[in-house]
C-alpha cells in the first residue's frame, strides 16, 4: 500500500477521508471531510468521537465512559438497537425500559420484570394516581367514623356523634322538673327529675311550698301585696318587690319612678349630686364676671343667670384734649377716626385775603 507523507489529498481522491486540519487524528476534535473538503457530521480525536447530526446504531451501542451526553435542543434521541448505559441518565425516558435501574448508592430502583410481570419501581415518587396500599381514615373522640381511601377519588366520611353518659328519654312533667348537667362543649352529660313540691301556681292548691328544685323555702311565706319569693343565696325568702302598678313616669308622690316609652320621667325637686349637662337651668352653679373691654369698658360681677344684669360702661378716651375749640377769631380743626371719634383738635386763626371779600359793609 502506498504511503502519503506531507501531502494534501487532491480532489480526484473524493472517496478518501481526511480531517479538516489535514493533521490526522490529534488530541482535539476535528471534523472528518472527503477529498472535496465536504464536512461530515462526524468529529474525532484521540479520545472521543462526536456526532453533530443524528447518531443511529443498528446494533448494540456501548459507551465506555461515565455517562452519555446528547446535546440536542429539541427532538428525541432514537436508538434502534440496545443502549447499555453504565452511568447516569438525566431527564425523561419514554418507551420500554428493561434491565435493572439502580440508584447512585447501588440499591435497585427498577427490577427487570423478567418473570413476565410489569417492572416495579421502588422509592418515593413526587406524584402518583393512587396509593399502592389503600389507607383507612378514622375519626375518633367526640365524633367517630372511617373510610377506606386510596387517592383515586374524593371520599365522604359518615360521622356519628359519640354518646354521653345521659340516658335518652323525655324529662319533665307537671309534677317533676328536669335538672341538667352540661359539659363545656354544650352537651348534656347528666339529667335527673326533681319532684315539684308545695301548692300554688296553676295547680289545685295544697300546703305551702317547702322547696323549689331542691332549694329550701323560708318558713315565712309572702303574705303582703308586693312580696315574692326571691333566692337569697341559700334559700328562697319573702321579699318586697315593686309591682308595675306602683311605678309611674309622672310626678306622683309615694310612687317609684318609671321611665316612659321615650326613656323620660317627670319629677319635682331632686336632691342629689348630679353630673352631666342640663338642657335648661335657673342659675349657674358658680357666678361669673362679665367684663367689657376695648372701646367701651365695664364689669358686672357675680353673674349667675338668676336675673337680668346691667353693666355700667365707660367710653375709652380717644386721645383728644378735652376743651372748647373755635371762637370769633379761630376755627376748630379736628381729626376724626373711622369710628366717628375726634382724636385730635386744634384752633386755627381765621385768615381771609381782602381780594376774596366782594361785598363788605360797616358793622352797625
Amino acid at each position: 500500500m502506498a504511503t502519503l507523507e506531507g501531502r494534501t489529498i487532491a480532489s480526484s481522491y473524493t472517496e478518501l477521508l481526511k480531517t479538516t486540519s489535514s493533521s490526522g487524528v490529534t488530541s482535539s476534535l476535528d471534523t472528518v471531510q472527503d477529498g472535496n473538503a465536504t464536512d461530515s457530521a462526524l468529529q474525532i480525536s484521540e479520545a472521543a468521537v462526536k456526532s453533530t447530526g443524528t447518531l443511529t446504531s443498528t446494533g448494540n451501542f456501548d459507551v465506555a465512559t461515565d455517562k452519555l451526553t446528547v446535546n440536542a435542543t429539541s427532538g428525541n434521541t432514537a436508538v434502534a438497537g440496545t443502549l447499555d448505559v453504565t452511568g447516569q441518565i438525566t431527564g425523561n425516558v419514554t418507551g420500554n425500559v428493561t434491565g435493572d435501574v439502580k440508584a447512585t448508592d447501588g440499591t435497585s430502583v427498577l427490577d427487570s420484570g423478567t418473570d413476565g410481570t410489569d417492572a416495579t419501581f421502588t422509592g418515593t415518587a413526587t406524584k402518583a394516581d393512587q396509593l399502592s396500599t389503600a389507607r383507612n381514615i378514622e375519626l375518633t373522640g367526640d365524633v367517630t367514623g372511617n373510610v377506606n381511601f386510596n387517592g383515586t377519588a374524593d371520599v365522604d366520611i359518615s360521622s356519628t356523634l359519640s354518646n354521653t353518659a345521659v340516658t335518652a328519654g323525655t324529662y319533665g312533667s307537671a309534677t317533676a322538673s328536669p335538672r341538667f348537667t352540661v359539659d363545656s362543649k354544650g352537651r348534656i352529660t347528666g339529667v335527673s327529675e326533681v319532684t315539684i313540691t308545695g301548692g300554688g301556681g296553676g295547680g289545685g292548691g295544697g300546703s305551702d311550698a317547702t322547696s323549689i328544685q331542691g332549694v329550701a323555702v323560708s318558713s315565712t311565706d309572702p303574705t303582703t301585696d308586693g312580696e315574692a319569693l326571691v333566692y337569697t343565696g341559700s334559700e328562697y325568702e319573702a321579699v318586697a318587690v315593686v309591682k308595675d302598678a306602683n311605678a309611674v313616669s309622672t310626678n306622683t308622690a309615694s310612687k317609684v319612678v318609671k321611665r316612659d316609652s321615650s326613656g323620660n320621667f317627670a319629677a319635682g325637686t331632686i336632691t342629689a349630686a348630679l353630673t352631666g349637662n342640663a338642657s335648661t337651668a335657673t342659675a349657674w352653679a358658680t357666678g361669673r364676671d362679665v367684663a367689657l373691654t376695648g372701646d367701651v369698658t365695664g364689669t358686672a360681677t357675680g353673674v349667675d343667670g338668676s336675673g337680668n344684669v346691667s353693666i355700667s360702661s365707660t367710653l375709652a378716651n380717644s386721645g383728644v384734649t378735652a376743651a372748647t375749640y373755635g371762637d370769633a377769631n379761630t376755627v376748630a380743626q379736628v381729626v376724626v377716626d373711622a369710628k366717628g371719634r375726634i382724636t385730635t383738635a386744634t384752633d386755627v386763626d381765621i385768615s381771609i385775603p381782602a381780594s376774596q371779600i366782594s361785598d363788605a359793609g360797616t358793622a352797625a
